[in-house]
């Protein structure tokens, strides 16, 4: 177990540049924070490092008896350095990035079209998690590393296949597995009127300020719709991913 107490240390450098996307994604990792995230992404998954302020050694002791070739304690100026929220809560835990090859339809999957809300993004991965989504399929989307999400997903994000494509890669995919693409619009079919759902098929969420864009559209094959009372124009964004995926995967938790 080794102790930093310089925040000019090569490996609190490291992990402090985390908060920034183009280094999460030259290093290939990212940072969950908070005893609850932590303990949930550890149950599972396997760190890189697990950064731990000095003074909450007992705390976390169970951690540090499991991990202890991992554990790095830090002074309490050092782990500010790290931590990305007003309040830490004394553990910062780094995990690699999940490597994932080609996209492979494996069953129901997400496409997030322009989503740069954080606690949209990490809301709807959770849902998506919650599901039995595998594949979520992101185009110019906020990073789902970031600390923000990764706080709103409640770790989630490491179940996942995350793929960040373009709308013509995804219109390659979509062609060569043959897959059909839903999206919601007030002026669709009743979600709670349909019945066939196929096996495969991908639904679209577009941004609140600016909904799915023209090209993802035009590659739909169905659109659905949220019947709404008069005078609600639409629903937050993660709010509609989750009452249509829980609509059209119902049939897997009756």
């Amino acid at each position: 177990m080794e102790i930093i107490q310089s925040v000019n240390n090569e490996k609190v450098k490291r992990a402090a540049s985390l908060k920034d996307k183009k280094f999460r994604r030259y290093y290939g990792s990212f940072l969950v924070e908070g005893e609850k995230l932590a303990r949930e992404v550890l149950a599972s998954d396997s760190p890189i490092n697990i950064y731990i302020e000095k003074g909450c050694e007992d705390k976390f002791s169970d951690i540090i008896s499991s991990f202890g070739d991992k554990v790095i304690i830090l002074s309490p100026a050092v782990f500010s350095k790290i931590a990305s929220t007003e309040t830490p809560q004394g553990i910062v835990v780094e995990l690699a990035m999940k490597e994932t090859g080609r996209l492979q339809f494996s069953g129901p999957f997400l496409v997030l079209d322009n989503i740069q809300d954080p606690g949209n993004m990490g809301t709807i991965i959770r849902t998506a998690a919650a599901v039995g989504i595998q594949e979520v399929v992101m185009i110019n989307c906020v990073d789902p590393y970031s600390p923000k999400v990764v706080r709103s997903s409640s770790g989630t994000i490491t179940k996942l296949d995350l793929f960040s494509l373009s709308v013509d890669e995804l219109e390659e995919e979509v062609k060569r597995q043959n897959a059909q693409l839903f999206v919601a619009d007030m002026n669709g079919e009743n979600i709670f009127n349909v019945r066939d759902v196929p096996e495969v098929f991908g639904l679209v969420v577009g941004s609140e300020g600016q909904g799915v864009s023209q090209r993802l559209r035009a590659m739909t094959s169905r659109v659905l719709s949220l019947p709404m009372q008069r005078g609600v124009e639409s629903l937050n964004a993660s709010v509609s991913a989750s009452v249509l995926l829980y609509e059209l995967l119902k049939h897997k938790f009756i």
